[in-house]
């Protein structure tokens, strides 16, 4: 059973583009066609420093050229089958097992509206209200749980702003994506 649907959701994932890294000692590797190995190593520990920092330059710039084809390759399909694989790969994630499928990031995608503890914390970290006696910022697992109790102890006022602009934010999301997907009740 689980082997059918991880089968049924491999068709509906798309295949991106590889985007190389921007590692300098695996740009040498992949350009000088040197496999890996004790003799990579040595190859590339008798490289000056100024021929190191020339494969850290061509790493940058294919990982640029990778991001761009990547992205113009998602664009050559229509959103709502990016949106379609991205579903398919989050689950494919959650049964686990075989190589990792990340989501496909896609520009005309448009940005879901941010929780209303997460809008809170947000401004509160902004604020400086999670900051340690001895100056210090608190880590975020603290900052989380001493901004729900703050939330908790707001009055009703002060959580209908957030409220509020949760659910503006929410009804600009849901037309956004009717205008892109049409009726999104069937998403």
């Amino acid at each position: 059973m689980k082997r059918q649907k991880k089968r049924m959701l491999k068709e509906h994932v798309l295949a991106p583009p590889k985007v190389p890294a921007s590692n300098p000692y695996s740009t040498f590797m992949s350009l000088e066609g040197v496999t890996v190995g004790a003799d990579a190593a040595k190859k590339w520990k008798a490289l000056t420093p100024e021929q190191q920092q020339e494969y850290a330059e061509k790493g940058r710039n294919l990982h640029a050229l990778g991001l761009q084809n990547r992205e113009k390759w998602v664009k050559t399909y229509h959103p709502l089958e990016v949106y379609k694989a991205n579903k398919a790969r989050k689950h494919l994630k959650r049964l686990g097992g075989g190589k990792k499928f990340d989501v496909l990031k896609d520009p005309r995608m448009p940005k879901r509206p941010t929780p209303i503890g997460a809008a809170f914390l947000r401004d509160q970290w902004n604020a400086g209200t999670f900051i340690n006696p001895d100056g210090s910022k608190m880590p975020a697992v603290l900052a989380l749980k001493h901004s729900r109790d703050l939330y908790e102890k707001l009055s009703a006022a002060e959580k209908k702003v957030y409220e509020d602009q949760f659910a503006a934010e929410r009804a600009v999301y849901k037309k956004a994506m009717a205008e892109l997907f049409g009726d999104i009740s069937k998403l």
